[in-house]
């Protein structure tokens, strides 16, 4: 069994990408956001082009820092 460590000394806070999805029958809608606060960036394609959502999400990371 392992044990994870936890450090309390460490304050920093760690940037996190949400990305949720909307799938229906002709679009897909893909929206990110790094929190509560600001506007999520939302993005559609059409439906089952999944070429477009890496890039789409690579480009959130980018911009979203």
């Amino acid at each position: 069994m392992t044990t994870a460590t936890h450090n309390a000394h460490d304050t920093t806070p760690a940037r996190v990408l949400c990305v949720a999805f909307a799938l229906r029958e002709q679009t897909w809608k893909l929206g990110c956001t790094t929190g509560h606060g600001p506007k999520p960036r939302e993005r559609g394609c059409a439906a089952r082009t999944q070429a477009r959502l890496l890039p789409e999400v690579a480009q959130a990371k980018q911009r979203l820092g």
